[in-house]
């Protein structure tokens, strides 16, 4: 017997195309929020008032993406998925473009958010979409690993980028990260290419999703706090880690590190929840995430920041995979645009919930480390899920 799941050539390209996308994303997404927040600080010359003009920024990232994704769908039904993806190509050149040079034209910071968006939409209906179509059903046993799989390569990948755009960022500026990132991307739809493309065939409206929120509460509850913890991870973190050491190198390594350690876990949760279920999985990593964000309030070391921060990316994976499987399966099962428009927005709305929290906590004179007790409260959601004992078979 094999001792890894080996996928199709379609989804090996697919994988491969995701890790390097992953990388592009996962520079920018690092330190973006700090790059954003010195040019909001150069504008208002306040600190809190410039980080709640950061957090504004994927605010608008957020919403803008919610109401792209309709659009999306629909041009997957004409252009294909692997078309929307080769779309999200052009938002992506006009939102890198513009947060370059929004340090010196401020109104740009607003169109790179706008565009970034629009960008995730087009690109994350496309890649989910193709990966539903391609799963034949005789792989259904195989779902979680080839998932797993997919987040290994993708972690691979983001294991390098921290620390050398860290050192790009030391060397040449922030600018070096923009000309990196679309290189990466460059390369991304290079692997992805245009052959045996499909299509989205059903049409669905938001009515549908809302109506599918009202019968699918613990879901939705588990997704909302997932989306919630993951964005103040990627938007928080690195800011907390600026504040702490005055510099980059250090976040850089420690979020390599960091995902270093629980990437050497991934494709294990993978297998482990094609055999035992995804509800056990979560249960297991709903503490651990818990625990780990309260560690970080708590021990503010670089050592306790890489433990902790291995040990938050390890508890996301357990939350995170077996949630992404019990999308894909109902996907699988002939419910593909309603499942993965429900993921999508779900996510969507717990991220804008957490980044308004966060501004609503910094407003009133919180400080920026309230964040992980914010997200330690998120990562258990999925848990009122499992322990209701409803997230494997809610209605479907």
């Amino acid at each position: 017997m094999d001792l890894f799941y080996h996928p199709k050539v379609d989804f090996l390209h697919l994988f491969i195309s995701g890790a390097f996308r992953k990388a592009s994303i996962t520079i920018l997404s690092l330190f973006s929020p700090i790059y954003i927040f010195l040019g909001a600080k150069s504008l208002v010359n306040d600190v809190t008032f410039a980080l709640i003009l950061t957090l504004s920024y994927y605010f608008v990232l957020y919403i803008s993406k919610f109401l792209t994704l309709l659009v999306s769908e629909n041009l997957s039904q004409r252009i294909g998925f692997k078309g929307t993806m080769w779309l999200s190509a052009l938002p992506f050149i006009g939102f890198v473009l513009s947060l370059m040079y929004s340090y010196n034209f401020p109104y740009l910071y607003l169109v790179s958010s706008v565009l970034w968006g629009i960008h995730a939409a087009f690109y994350w209906w496309g890649y989910n979409g193709y990966f539903v179509k391609s799963a034949e059903d005789s792989h259904n046993k195989h779902v979680g690993e080839a998932i797993g799989q997919a987040q290994l390569l993708e972690t691979f990948a983001a294991i390098v980028t921290p620390f050398l755009g860290a050192m790009a960022i030391f060397l040449f500026g922030f600018s070096a990260i923009f000309v990196f990132s679309a290189l990466l991307f460059l390369i991304s739809l290079i692997f992805l290419n245009k052959d045996h493309d499909k299509r989205q065939k059903h049409d669905i409206g938001l009515k549908d999703v809302f109506n599918l929120f009202k019968t699918h509460k613990l879901s939705l509850l588990a997704y909302l706090g997932t989306g919630g913890e993951a964005v103040l991870h990627s938007i928080a973190w690195p800011l907390f880690l600026y504040f702490f050491f005055k510099q980059v190198v250090n976040l850089g390594v420690i979020v390599s590190l960091a995902t270093l350690i629980a990437a050497l876990f991934g494709i294990i949760i993978g297998r482990f929840i094609d055999r035992y279920g995804e509800r056990k999985v979560i249960g297991l990593g709903v503490p651990i995430l818990f625990v780990s964000n309260i560690f970080k309030f708590v021990f503010r070391t670089f050592t306790a920041f890489v433990i902790a921060d291995s040990f938050r990316n390890f508890g996301e994976r357990m939350v995170e995979l077996p949630l992404n499987e019990l999308t894909f399966k109902k996907a699988i099962q002939g419910f593909s645009a309603q499942a993965i428009m429900f993921r999508e927005i779900a996510l969507l709305f717990g991220a804008v919930f957490s980044i308004a929290a966060l501004v609503v906590i910094l407003y009133f004179g919180g400080d920026l480390s309230i964040n992980f007790l914010l997200g330690a409260v998120l990562g258990v959601f999925p848990g009122v899920a499992v322990i209701k004992h409803k997230l494997r078979d809610n209605d479907r």
